[in-house]
């Protein structure tokens, strides 16, 4: 699998700039999700395992506290968005 470049740097690049460029909140959420994807399917597995533990221990420490921004995201789908209420619904404090 070869991933193409659009910064002439590298993909894992591309991603982590897509993944920035968000201007609206409550895109951030889904670009993060894409933006682990990206990493974890980079070719490099060296590369990709670094930078996916990277991200991974900075999702875990914001996740919580955003997540539901995603609600407010027009790329998610409804049916999607009902089913992170009802799983949200079943998490117990």
């Amino acid at each position: 699998m070869r991933l193409k470049s659009f910064s002439g740097v590298s993909p894992v690049t591309d991603a982590v700039i897509q993944d920035w460029k968000a201007s609206v909140t409550v895109e951030a959420p889904l670009n993060d999700f894409n933006l682990m994807g990206e990493l974890l399917r980079y070719p490099h597995k060296g590369i990709s395992t670094v930078t996916s533990q990277k991200l991974g221990f900075y999702l875990l420490y914001i996740s919580e506290e955003v997540v539901w921004l995603a609600l407010f995201d027009s790329r998610i789908p409804t049916k999607t968005e009902r089913l992170m209420i009802a799983a949200m619904e079943d998490v117990v404090p």
